[in-house]
């Protein structure tokens, strides 16, 4: 189950380089659907520090294993409301890639805050699409697949997940403290980047990048560990064309 849990935490907060690699791309649809192709890979760091973490709970655990499993993953996924299927496959012990198909992308995010409305995206099919991540949606986002989640941002010691107030240097530094520079260095140089088709051509767009209707979206994975701000994003889209 851990390794499911951890597969959904790569899943979410991907894309990892250069220590990890991932590449999330795909449409979103008129009606608030998404086809999401999916690569993903864990860096030398974080996979060594999860196979002793697995040793201290499970001292005779498999540690040749997977890190992540990809059909446990997406058995996990394919169960989480608003998404209609998922496939994913092992390429290494560290290393999924697949397909995730998603019903609505507002329903799905609803189910995280527990109310009628999300509390950090909404979609509107007229062409208007917005979110914020910030440090009480995130963990409700992460809480959609598995509260056990935030246990693997803790091992990393992410303000997102133990309430402390740092900022991106003050993380990075606590890094480098308990992992040592090698781990430091991974998560600093990691960025999250996701490339999403849109349903017409986009006429506006806050933190991103547009190229017609294609948006482009790259953070510091440190930016979203630590959440020292809110983040807001915003995409407007010609829907008639």
């Amino acid at each position: 189950m851990r390794r499911a849990v951890f597969g959904l935490l790569v899943i979410v907060a991907a894309a990892f380089v250069p220590g990890c690699s991932a590449r999330i791309e795909g449409p979103l649809n008129r009606d608030g659907s998404a086809q999401l192709a999916i690569e993903a890979s864990l860096g030398p760091q974080i996979t060594a520090l999860i196979r002793r973490f697995r040793a201290m709970g499970n001292p005779s655990a498999n540690q040749a294993g997977h890190i992540l499993d990809g059909p446990v993953i997406a058995q996990s996924l394919a169960a989480s409301p608003g998404i209609t299927s998922a496939s994913l496959n092992n390429k290494g012990p560290a290393a999924i890639a697949g397909t995730i198909n998603i019903a609505r992308i507002g329903a799905l995010l609803n189910q995280a805050s527990g109310t009628g409305a999300s509390a950090f995206i909404s979609y509107d099919p007229g062409g208007v699409l917005r979110a914020t991540l910030d440090r009480n949606s995130l963990p409700q986002l992460l809480s959609l697949f598995s509260p056990d989640m935030l246990d693997y941002f803790s091992m990393l010691m992410a303000p997102v997940a133990t309430g402390e107030t740092l900022s991106m240097g003050e993380y990075l530094s606590l890094l480098g403290r308990m992992y040592g520079d090698a781990m430091r260095n991974e998560i600093a140089a990691a960025r999250i980047d996701m490339i999403i088709d849109f349903p017409g051509p986009i006429t506006a767009i806050q933190g991103g990048a547009a190229q017609e209707r294609r948006a482009l979206f790259s953070l510091l994975l440190a930016e979203a560990l630590v959440l020292e701000r809110p983040l807001h994003y915003e995409v407007r889209w010609n829907p008639e064309r």
